[in-house]
């Protein structure tokens, strides 16, 4: 049935766009723009895009016989491997759990310390390399649980971890349940992630941080969805999808787990490489599900500029071509956003709608100006 009132929504949002657009944006006023196809392959040149994908070829669907799954990748970790399997079996909870540990390919001691296991809810599964996608993948294809949790093996699960965590999931029938956590650096135990006391339900993505452990998740929204592998900053498809398709989501004050700081970790160690362009190329990718999705809302558009913010950190010190082919791209992404009737310019903070008028006005110096003073990146 023709419906007028959301095809009359449809048009005048379209109409403000435009009409915003035309007010504001009179061109590029960069004469150093590429093509949007130049663009790519500069990019492509020094980084090709990774092939994985975050949605299953089919539909993979657990039998949920316990409560909770626990998937740890394992690679090179074995001075912490030990206190992190501790931490999950000295657990005291009415609920039933797995520990799905993948040993992906792990040249060190670790494939030894994980036999030394004889707990029946450890179930150990041995590949080759895969990365930290391709092993959280495997565990989520060998998943049980009604709720599934992330942990990495060189952190460590807080005393009574998963009774809150379950406690709060199972009362409030939530998708996620994200609890805060502490940091560990040199040997010392610091300030984290705080949330307020109690369980409380978000009113915001940023609420939230944007890691995959620390949360228990409901296990049907990995019945279609994966980790995309190969993609360095795989962890953004926690904040642009997982979290965007979730309807119910709670935080708790308790502490639920312990962060190691690793120097020498991926994150720490891939900035202004020719890997940080996956920063770009995983919001592309991430850009065109939120599509396929109509996940392209207002919430959606604010938490995608500050991603652009993450992508130009990692690659700030890189050439400038580079960072040009990547503001390039970004503003195409941009527009997919802004054709939505979803969307209202508006509605932005002042530093936000300043960022969509530099952009969309090919302002290549005011807009990395303005991501470079972004908060929290510096």
């Amino acid at each position: 049935m023709f419906n007028f009132k959301k095809v009359a929504k449809f048009c005048y949002y379209k109409i403000k766009v435009a009409q915003y657009i035309a007010s504001n944006f009179r061109g590029s006023v960069n004469n150093e723009l590429m093509s949007v196809d130049e663009a790519r392959k500069t990019l492509s040149s020094v980084r090709p895009q990774p092939k994985g994908k975050v949605t299953r070829d089919r539909e993979i669907i657990s039998d949920e016989s316990v409560d909770l799954s626990i998937i740890v990748p394992v690679y090179n970790v074995e001075d912490t491997l030990k206190q992190c399997l501790d931490s999950c079996f000295s657990q005291k909870t009415k609920y039933s759990f797995e520990v799905i540990a993948i040993n992906d390919g792990s040249p060190d001691n670790s494939g030894a310390i994980l036999a030394e296991y004889k707990d029946e809810r450890l179930k150990v599964i041995t590949q080759e390399n895969k990365g930290f996608s391709g092993a959280r993948n495997t565990g989520l294809l060998a998943r049980h649980g009604k709720y599934v949790l992330f942990l990495d093996s060189d952190d460590y699960l807080f005393p009574g971890a998963i009774e809150v965590l379950l406690n709060a999931a199972l009362k409030s029938h939530a998708d996620i349940v994200e609890g805060s956590y502490l940091n560990l650096r040199s040997g010392k135990l610091l300030s984290g992630f705080k949330h307020p006391k109690g369980c409380h339900k978000i009113q915001s993505y940023h609420d939230l941080y944007g890691f995959p452990w620390g949360k228990v998740y409901t296990s049907r929204i990995f019945n279609e969805l994966e980790f995309p592998q190969d993609y360095i900053f795989e962890d953004t498809v926690v904040g642009m999808l997982w979290i965007p398709i979730s309807k119910s989501i709670y935080t708790l004050g308790d502490n639920v787990l312990v962060y190691r700081t690793n120097p020498k970790g991926i994150s720490a160690t891939v900035g202004n490489t020719d890997r940080s362009i996956d920063s770009y190329w995983i919001t592309e990718l991430l850009v065109e599900e939120q599509s396929k999705r109509d996940l392209l809302n207002q919430e959606n558009f604010s938490f995608f500029l500050d991603q652009l913010a993450i992508n130009y950190f990692r690659i700030r010190q890189m050439d400038k071509k580079i960072k040009l082919a990547e503001f390039v791209l970004s503003r195409a992404l941009l527009n997919v956003y802004l054709e939505s009737s979803s969307v209202q310019v508006e509605r932005l903070s002042g530093k936000k709608i300043k960022l969509v008028k530099h952009m969309l006005a090919g302002d290549y110096r005011k807009t990395i100006d303005l991501l470079a003073a972004w908060e929290g990146m510096k």
